[in-house]
């Protein structure tokens, strides 16, 4: 009986403490795991339950987040605990810091340091404690110390005033190598800087004056050995220059193609003559031979290598065709191969020098290989206010039979991909959605002020298209580069493209099937403004975008972009992977980013490209200068007729900014112009300030101009010439020069962005 009663009153006093009991934040211990929480209440999850940071330099710091989610309707409150002294929580810069009501994300900012710490690998852990469950999440890290550098090209002849790109690779204690080229990687020292230096920030050198200069990459202790320069005031023979030596094709299944681009450079003074000579063991399928000669300007050839099924015994035998092409001209070249990996090269002969050009790709089992295609390949994001949120989908196809498992990442701080470099420049893209399927096509609102078109242009799946009748593209940009897309058909056209009013080359847009291509037009260039135009004939031509070089581009913090899902396997369906931007926190500036898509079916890259605006950018009109004679009209309406027609004005791109009508401490801003001077006048006064008008017609307000400072903005002087009677306006205190052309300043006319 007793022991019956002490039974009892043990189960009352385990119910009564069951009832009592109160969730609260001590240790580990007494925090109960996310799924003993209904949705009701808080519920703690970690996006991120592994971070690897890779290699970390000796003596650095390395900052990472991690992004937690309250998944129930109650409030969060948690805290962090790190197992190791190198791995610190930092402070969230936010309001209610360890707080998350509703269902919200936070990214909680950790800092790895190596301060103290011997080379080797490092493994830690971060535990988030929270009245909604408990996470942990494994840090790993290797401490590594920079070795040697090595340059290249390791000794060069140049002109006086000729460019040369450097490369630098670092060589770490572990034997890995990356590319430490850029600026934020170390010094670049040039021996004597009257001979020679680098242009600001950019592994670019300019030849100044003749001499012998020597080149070094500098990292903290780390120095390498010197290149050589020799500054000529010209080279007699020709030399030949080409970029890359050797390109990475992928993977290539059956009915598949691949392909790259080398550039041809002529370092010397005297005409260089080149020819192609085919690969060793491959048969020419046509009597073509491919020749050039190259002056000043650059070459380029297109290499694509297809594989198809031969039909013949034994089965799994494939054709591939390898086409090597200029821009108006292709040679052909076939081989029967298995499956397997391959590093074939083909000859360049030339008076300046012999070089081999190496194609390193496999060649694909059609039963066995999972292909993957993603799409579309490159994301114009266009401009976005900071703070705003933006939601782009990926369509992620499986071409192949076998399961084809896939990931996905950021680019960050990775200079190769897969055995190709990664270059960094802003894409942008000519799709316009609002007039999808309506037939003709109109620039996109975002570019209208940099893009224009004339002539007949029709819109094929919202791009532009000229389908016979001479019909142009202009374009304007800042950049020392430039690469466009066009698409290739049996129909295809052929484009003439003009860079600054000169002829760059052709294009050539016919195909035997409908394909997408890449083609570098210009590089090592001036940074700008530049004005590209594109001319087509006969037949069909399809643009799709262009990627500008050398344009001062950002790199988001962490968190801006996130990819969901990261992973996952594809058999015939098609999957989606949400590509979330978030410019929270992001300061103003042209931001570019690549999304990694790595699969046991091929990889491939997805370029992100944004322009964040300030809240205030949106009250801004971007002003363009055009020239004729000694006329300077400035117009916020670039796609004028009056401005686009062959005779006109020459565009010299965006300037300044106005404020638009009705914005706060400004007033219009009025322009007039003289027929028999040639000249236009600019002034908010509309009786025009005490000018005399005589003889000046009156054109009307072009924008709002502040009459005094305002936030961030800047003085728009005034300079007259007495002996043309013409007016100059500029943002620049020296007037870009003109006063040596006999203009006197003239005051202030204003004050704009």
């Amino acid at each position: 009986m007793r022991r019956n009663i002490s039974v009892v009153l043990f189960l009352m006093m385990f119910i009564l403490i069951q009832l009592f009991s109160i969730p609260h934040i001590t240790n580990a211990q007494d925090v109960p795991s996310s799924a003993e929480h209904s949705k009701s209440g808080p519920v703690l999850e970690v996006k991120t339950p592994r971070i690897d940071l890779g290699n970390v330099e000796k003596h650095s710091i390395q900052n990472f987040t991690v992004s937690i989610r309250n998944n129930g309707t109650n409030d969060l409150e948690w805290k962090v605990v790190s197992n190791q002294p190198w791995l610190v929580p930092g402070k969230v810069e936010s309001e209610g810091e360890q707080y998350l009501s509703g269902k919200k994300s936070r990214d909680l900012p950790f800092t790895a340091y190596t301060a103290g710490l011997p080379e080797g690998e490092y493994d830690g852990s971060i535990t988030i404690m929270s009245n909604g469950g408990t996470n942990k999440v494994a840090v790993f890290m290797k401490i590594v110390s920079l070795q040697s550098i090595q340059i290249s090209p390791v000794s060069i002849k140049i002109r006086v005033g000729q460019k040369r790109s450097f490369k630098a690779i670092g060589i770490w204690s572990d034997g890995s190598r990356t590319d430490i080229t850029d600026y934020e990687q170390g010094q670049w020292v040039v021996s004597d800087h009257t001979i020679g230096s680098f242009l600001s920030k950019r592994p670019i050198f300019i030849a100044k004056r003749i001499g012998q200069v020597e080149i070094t990459k500098v990292r903290g202790d780390v120095t390498s050995l010197p290149a050589s320069v020799s500054v000529e005031e010209f080279i007699a023979e020709p030399v030949l220059f080409i970029s890359p030596r050797e390109i990475d094709l992928g993977a290539i299944g059956p009915g598949e193609q691949s392909n790259g681009t080398v550039s041809l450079e002529n370092v010397g003074s005297k005409l260089l003559a080149w020819s192609i000579k085919g690969p060793k063991g491959w048969v020419s399928a046509e009597d073509v031979s491919l020749s050039g000669t190259i002056e000043k300007s650059t070459g380029y050839l297109r290499c694509t290598v297809i594989s198809t099924k031969t039909g013949e015994k034994p089965k799994n035998l494939y054709s591939v065709i390898l086409k090597i092409a200029t821009l108006n001209k292709t040679c052909t070249f076939e081989k029967k191969l298995f499956p397997g990996s391959y590093r074939e090269y083909f000859v360049i002969e030339s008076n300046g020098g012999q070089r081999h050009i190496f194609l390193k790709f496999d060649i694909a089992s059609e039963v066995s290989r999972p292909r993957l295609s993603v799409d579309p390949q490159r994301i114009d994001l266009g401009s976005i206010e900071t703070g705003k949120r933006l939601l782009r989908k990926i369509q992620v196809t499986n071409r192949g039979k076998d399961v084809l498992s896939w990931k996905a990442e950021l680019q960050r701080n990775r200079k190769y991909f897969s055995g190709i470099t990664l270059k960094r420049g802003r894409y942008v893209s000519f799709f316009n959605e609002k007039i999808m399927n309506k037939g003709k096509y109109e620039v996109p609102e975002r570019l209208r002020d940099t893009v224009f078109i004339s002539g007949s242009w029709f819109e094929d799946r919202g791009y532009p298209s000229s389908n016979g009748g001479y019909n142009s593209l202009k374009t304007t940009f800042f950049g020392t580069g430039l690469v466009l897309f066009v698409w290739q058909d049996p129909n295809g056209g052929i484009v003439n493209v003009y860079v600054d009013d000169k002829p760059v080359g052709t294009i050539n847009c016919r195909a035997e099937q409908r394909n997408r291509i890449e083609v570098s037009l210009v590089e090592n260039l001036g940074e700008g403004p530049h004005i590209v135009t594109l001319i087509c004939g006969q037949g069909n031509v399809v643009f799709e975008g262009m990627r500008v070089y050398g344009e001062e581009l950002m790199r988001g913090k962490d968190g801006w972009i996130r990819i969901f899902p990261d992973l996952g396997t594809t058999t015939k369906e098609t999957d989606y992977v949400n590509i979330m931007v978030n410019t929270d926190r992001l300061p103003p500036g042209k931001y570019s980013e690549n999304i990694l898509f790595s699969s046991n079916g091929g990889n491939n890259v997805i370029e992100v490209a944004a322009e964040v605006l300030d809240r205030t950018t949106s009250q801004l009109i971007k002003v363009h200068r055009f020239t004729k004679g000694t006329d300077y009209l400035y117009s916020t309406d670039p796609g004028s007729e009056k401005l686009l027609s062959p005779s006109a004005y020459k565009n010299e791109g965006v300037v300044f900014s106005l404020f638009r009508k009705g914005t706060h401490g400004t007033t219009e801003f009025y322009r007039w112009y003289s027929p028999s001077r040639n000249d236009h006048f600019y002034s908010y006064d509309r009786n025009g300030g005490g000018k005399s008008l005589k003889d000046y017609e009156f054109e009307g307000p072009i924008g709002n101009i502040a009459t005094s400072r305002l936030t961030e903005t800047r003085e728009l002087y005034r300079w007259y010439n007495p002996e043309t009677g013409t007016h100059f306006y500029s943002t620049d205190l020296k007037g870009e020069g003109l006063t040596k052309k006999g203009y006197k300043y003239d005051g202030i006319a204003g004050y704009v962005r």
